[in-house]
């Protein structure tokens, strides 16, 4: 979901902030734009300037990606 950034060139921060996200949105009813707001807040205090925007776009496909495996499951808000 990260075209053009392997896993090596992501900050630490990002990484892990992505993975727990992802978890987030894949096995919890949390909704999707309160993980994503919450990662990329955590994002912007914690990691560098264009990493907010970075976990953004990353999210919203992860997001996107889980939704459409899940057909039978309604959007969340």
């Amino acid at each position: 979901l990260s075209e053009g950034w392997t896993i090596a060139r992501m900050p630490a921060v990002d990484r892990n902030l992505a993975r727990i996200a992802i978890f987030e949105l894949a096995h919890t009813d949390t909704p999707t734009r309160v993980v994503v707001n919450e990662a990329v807040d955590l994002a912007a205090e914690f990691s560098t300037e264009n990493s907010p925007a970075f976990l953004n776009a990353v999210l919203d496909a992860a997001a996107t990606r889980l939704a459409a495996s899940a057909p039978d499951t309604p959007p969340q808000p």
